[in-house]
């Protein structure tokens, strides 16, 4: 039984996501900062650029657990996320 529990609990932890992320940032230097404080981020498996132009970046991110400990770890970095619909919008905290 408790070896049940804890295989369950691995797969739970071990459920990995993905986000498309759109930041509009700017200057380069807040991206880079930005990307790294990202990909820094415990949950944080994968982070792919899918597209930058005037001041924005898209990019995919795949993380494991769930979304709103990945909300809370971008928010101790200083960014919020918000819904844009299809994708979601990464705020720095204060803009």
């Amino acid at each position: 039984m408790e070896q049940e529990i804890l295989t369950q609990k691995t797969n739970q932890s071990a459920k990995e996501s993905e986000v498309t992320i759109l930041y509009p940032f700017g200057s380069l230097g807040q991206w880079i900062n930005a990307e790294q404080k990202i990909k820094a981020l415990e949950e944080v498996t994968d982070m792919q650029v899918q597209a930058m132009a005037q001041g924005k970046a898209q990019f995919k991110i795949r993380y494991t657990g769930e979304f709103p400990n990945l909300l809370r770890q971008l928010r101790t970095k200083g960014y919020s996320l918000e819904n844009g619909g299809n994708y979601m919008i990464l705020k720095n905290i204060g803009d």
